[in-house]
């Protein structure tokens, strides 16, 4: 029932204040704690609007893709503080970030995904979208990030509970969930905030470079400021791979977990990832559905213990399956082969065939062993 579903306990100005106590490195530990109880409220109060859209996006996406993956998740602690920290011309509240809930579909083909965004834009939805459509295939992110955005305000004509609320709704190609994913797992281990274009400018112009090339793979406009001609491109990004040592990094960075732990998965609904990036270790542990309040305390707890450190990271996701969510957040699974395969087949690369060795079916005694050579 609603009635279950997290609510909304402070207003805007409570909310504003404890999302500054949040981004300021110096918040001391007493103020912080309060701050995180405003803040965890705040997302919570997210979940039920978030589940009504992801249900919508599902039954949508199977529409134009059988095979279309879908998944739902509330905004990480680490990248809220992170957006609030961000030095912009116009610094966000918390009141103002639309994107607390999001869920996601993952489609084949760019065809596909227009498709599915006009069955939104011309749907008969009663939710209110927020600002159009922030098309980021037709108009590629400088940092070389594609996909389709669109924020919408849920409303219900039964319960003004959650009215106002916003969801964001994200569209990908297969393609462009594999760089996304790629440059989460490469900043994961380098340490810097790659998706936010942040960090080392030879690792960035990479990624920008491998936009552009699956851009033209899906035949859309490729990422502002990247070589025009497809021999030019592929040039350029052999000299960048070669001054980063990219391919070699990414087979490194993407050899998956060396322990995965699993706790409490049949029937689950609800998936909690802790990661522990350099000892590649995964933790996912399973709620049922009407285990949610639950959920988020653990959330909320195992963040707050590692909101500082880099070399740890969480996530509460919802999807139907294990194999749903390993294909939905192949990042925690330190998982990048298909873009690894992107960048081999773009720049030619073989992998070296390893020498053939000589097996014998049994062990032979040294000189018949020597008489049969």
């Amino acid at each position: 029932m609603a009635t279950e579903w997290a609510k909304l306990e402070y207003g805007q100005q409570e909310i504003d204040a404890a999302g500054a106590i949040l981004a300021d490195p110096r918040a001391e530990a007493d103020a912080l704690d309060k701050a995180l109880m405003i803040v965890t409220n705040w997302r919570l109060s997210h979940a039920f609007p978030l589940n009504t859209f992801q249900s919508t996006l599902r039954r949508k996406a199977q529409k134009f893709d059988s095979d279309s993956l879908t998944a739902q998740r509330l905004k990480r602690l680490r990248a809220i503080r992170h957006k609030l920290q961000k030095h912009t011309r116009k610094p966000i509240s918390l009141w103002e970030m639309q994107d607390i809930g999001g869920c996601r579909a993952v489609l084949k083909s760019v065809d596909q995904v227009k498709e599915l965004q006009d069955s939104y834009l011309n749907g008969d939805l009663k939710h209110k979208l927020v600002g159009g459509a922030d098309d980021y295939i037709a108009s590629p992110r400088f940092s070389g990030y594609r996909g389709i955005h669109l924020i919408y305000s849920y409303y219900s004509d039964k319960t003004d509970t959650w009215n106002g609320l916003k969801t964001e709704v994200q569209l990908r190609t297969q393609m462009q969930h594999s760089w996304a994913t790629a440059v989460e797992i490469v900043g994961f281990f380098r340490q810097e905030l790659l998706k936010s274009n942040e960090g080392d400018h030879a690792w960035k112009q990479f990624f920008k470079l491998m936009a552009s090339e699956i851009a033209m793979r899906e035949r859309s406009p490729i990422v502002p400021n990247t070589p025009k001609k497809r021999a030019d491109l592929r040039d350029e990004l052999k000299r960048c791979i070669a001054h980063t040592n990219a391919l070699n990094h990414l087979h490194t960075f993407g050899q998956g977990m060396a322990d995965v732990q699993q706790v409490d998965l049949d029937g689950a609904h609800w998936f909690l990832l802790e990661l522990d990036i350099m000892k590649r270790r995964l933790k996912i542990t399973g709620y049922q559905l009407d285990a949610r309040i639950k959920a988020s305390a653990d959330y909320s707890f195992i963040e707050r213990e590692s909101l500082s450190s880099r070399q740890h990271d969480a996530v509460l996701v919802s999807v139907q399956s294990m194999s749903e969510l390993k294909r939905a957040y192949t990042n925690y699974f330190l998982d990048m082969r298909m873009f690894t395969k992107l960048v081999e087949d773009t720049i030619g690369y073989r992998p070296p065939t390893p020498p053939v060795q000589l097996i014998f079916p049994f062990a032979m005694p040294n000189e018949k062993r020597r008489r049969a050579v």
